[in-house]
């Protein structure tokens, strides 16, 4: 029988401030990007919510337009999702319009104000699938192994695109991908999917090349 794994419930605002701060503001590249795979997973509405750290990088190019995109219909399903699962708590769009936008005028507590209803919303539907998907002997797949590190150590490689640094963490990233891809090959019925995995490997190519350059521009600016 293979092995299930149970949506997260339990991420709070504290937690969610403190790793943000410890990791530079990575975490919440992450933490909103899982969050996404497990909308897409618990919402039957037919649509797909891109993985929040592809739209991050998208946004500078697009005057930060993707951003509110994202953030509106990502709220939009899980307020829809809280509907027709029948539990009680307000969140939707609007939460975010209205908490997230125009809350940011009062001394930003508004922003964490949505933040926090947002985590809370998420954990709510992802309770009630847990509790539907284990009543009803559906089995949940696991995330193939190293999604998380490969995704996270991507990210670092480009936010740290130094030079060496972001090299290093950029190869470790890709090493890490490459070994989840090779295990997910070994037998693909035991995982969910290799979104994350395909996602870490690229932004870890990314803080690659990018961290390269920078790198060769130093050393010509510094022995030129």
């Amino acid at each position: 029988m293979e092995n299930q794994k149970k949506l997260t419930t339990s991420r709070g605002l504290l937690l969610y401030i403190l790793f943000s701060i410890i990791t530079f503001g990575i975490y919440p590249l992450v933490a909103l990007s899982l969050i996404s795979n497990e909308v897409n997973k618990v919402c039957k509405d037919g649509k797909r919510t891109m993985q929040f750290w592809i739209v991050f990088l998208l946004s500078p190019f697009a005057l930060g337009i993707p951003l509110l995109v994202w953030w509106h219909r990502i709220c939009n399903r899980i307020g829809n999702e809280l509907i027709i699962r029948n539990i009680n708590y307000s969140f939707s769009a609007m939460s975010f319009w209205g908490w997230h936008i125009l809350g940011s005028l009062l001394f930003g507590i508004g922003p964490l104000v949505f933040i926090h209803k947002f985590l809370k919303a998420s954990n709510k539907i992802n309770a009630d699938y847990n509790d539907n998907a284990i009543s009803n002997s559906v089995i949940i797949k696991k995330s193939a192994a190293n999604s998380v590190a490969a995704l996270v150590l991507g990210i670092t490689s480009i936010v740290f695109a130094y030079g060496f640094i972001g090299i290093a963490f950029g190869i470790l990233g890709l090493i890490l991908a490459n070994e989840g891809l090779a295990q997910y090959k070994k037998d693909p019925s035991s995982y969910s999917s290799t979104s994350m995995l395909n996602a870490g490997r690229i932004v870890s190519i990314i803080g690659i090349i990018l961290s390269s350059i920078v790198f060769v521009a130093i050393l010509f600016i510094r022995f030129a």
